[in-house]
């Protein structure tokens, strides 16, 4: 999109001749873009990010240039009355800008840690820990759109199979949602963060703690206010490699109502509702969307599920 907007305005004499120099370099790129996934699926995200857009932006710029300006095409405009000097102090102002934004320091992203995982299994099963009982598993095929062909989200609820009075004074046994999504590349976790695997546009979020798992995995843990469920929900996750071409992201979750029908927050694409999010932050501040006094219910009580389940993934390798 970016690469077609240049294209467009910098060809723009006129707007007919700007829309179609900007749709070919958006559908060049796009059958570019079709073709790497396809026969390139394990490349380097940026090689998805720039190379079709490189590629579209030079067969089409080469194009217009030929054109245009190679007597290919009448021409009907004088040359352009842009001066060398005005060049040149153009030209100084994009560097200059250029090496600013460079060195200016970037916000931190406050992403998980990547740890390393045991060998890979074969599947994006997590295996149970003891103590506990699987009570069902589900795919989602929606996240192949946003992480390739071949990814894999999958949902395993867990139940204690005795009460814990520490977790629920009634004694009643307590569910986990154990969710793993697998990837094949562990950079296309810091495109879609855990936060962003759900519709948190009327939800308040509290600050990120880090807590260590055991065997040198670090898992990031924090709170959600559901305003559309009408309760709050806990989420602990970390992020491991299994192998070369295989990633996870295991995220436990948990809500505060016992019930054994609860509902928990599903995974969903959600692009509206981070645009809705984002304009509530910038016309009313990040307090609309911040859990500033938060309440870690939960807290000790996935640590210690989530210690158990990565020493379980271990021990059952």
């Amino acid at each position: 999109m970016l690469a077609a907007t240049a294209v467009g305005l910098a060809t723009r004499r006129t707007r007919a001749r700007g829309f179609f120099y900007g749709s070919a370099t958006f559908v060049t790129g796009l059958m570019v873009l079709v073709l790497v996934d396809q026969r390139w699926p394990d490349a380097p995200i940026a090689v998805s990010q720039y190379v079709p857009a490189v590629i579209a932006t030079v067969v089409v710029g080469a194009g217009a240039y030929l054109w245009t300006y190679r007597g290919l095409a009448p021409r009907t405009l004088p040359p352009n009355p842009v001066s060398v000097p005005q060049a040149v102090r153009g030209a100084m102002c994009v560097a200059v800008a250029t090496l600013l934004a460079a060195l200016l320091p970037l916000p931190d992203q406050r992403l998980t840690p990547v740890s390393v995982g045991p060998p890979y299994s074969g599947t994006a099963t997590q295996i149970v820990p003891s103590g506990w009982v699987q009570l069902s598993s589900v795919d989602y095929d929606w996240p192949r759109a946003y992480f390739r062909q071949g990814s894999v989200l999958r949902r395993q609820m867990l139940r204690a199979e005795g009460p814990n009075p520490e977790w629920d004074r009634l004694l009643r046994p307590r569910t986990v949602a154990v969710q793993t999504l697998q990837v094949r590349r562990v950079g296309s976790f810091a495109v879609y963060p855990t936060e962003s695997m759900y519709a948190l546009g009327k939800s308040r979020v509290s600050p990120k703690e880090y807590v260590d798992l055991g065997r040198g995995v670090t898992a990031e843990y924090f709170t959600v206010v559901d305003d559309n469920l009408l309760l709050t929900w806990s989420l602990l996750s970390f992020v491991w490699t299994r192998s070369d071409t295989v990633a996870q992201r295991v995220s436990l979750l948990t809500v505060d109502n016992h019930e054994l029908d609860a509902p928990f927050p599903q995974p969903e694409p959600n692009t509206v509702a981070n645009a809705r999010t984002l304009m509530r932050v910038l016309l009313r501040g990040n307090g609309t969307v911040e859990d500033t006094d938060p309440e870690y219910k939960d807290r000790s009580m996935l640590i210690e599920v989530g210690r158990e389940l990565v020493e379980a993934q271990w021990q059952g390798e």
